[in-house]
């Protein structure tokens, strides 16, 4: 019988304090840990809107708009039309992403806290890691054995 570990390894999610409202109100996202499946979305949502358009700068701004797409699991302080409070619905992603990509500062927040320190995670860990281009010294060592 398979046994479950009861405690929870799973990462703590990441919260962005987004910028205040009309009413000095902050609305706060809660997305998960930057990974594959995140990194994927985002891509998938630049290289269509740099198909759409040929345009680098709004394919940048789908990229963060998917990567959010992807990693959103909640929010606090979120309000309806009516300035009731707004519960996070997965069904809502849709319109979160329409006001990322519609509001500068919002934007800006998300990517200078959330996109912009993952990626330079991502380009820290594959610049520490061994080039592909040119082999490995294992490789060396065998090419210089066999002449």
């Amino acid at each position: 019988m398979p046994v479950l570990n009861a405690a929870s390894d799973t990462p703590a999610l990441h919260v962005v304090d987004l910028p205040p409202d009309a009413d000095g109100d902050i609305g706060r996202l809660h997305l998960r840990p930057w990974g594959a499946g995140i990194r994927l979305a985002a891509l998938r949502a630049y290289w269509q809107a740099l198909a759409a358009t040929n345009d680098v700068a709004i394919a940048d701004v789908a990229y963060t708009v998917g990567a959010i797409g992807a990693a959103v699991a909640g929010w606090d302080g979120f309000k309806d039309a009516a300035s009731q409070p707004l519960d996070f619905a997965p069904e809502l992603v849709g319109a979160l992403k329409d006001l990322i990509a519609s509001d500068y500062e919002i934007y800006s927040a998300i990517h200078a806290d959330y996109v912009a320190p993952a990626l330079a995670r991502d380009a820290e860990k594959n610049a520490s890691s061994l080039p592909r281009a040119g082999g490995s010294p294992a490789e060396a060592k065998t090419e210089t054995a066999n002449p």
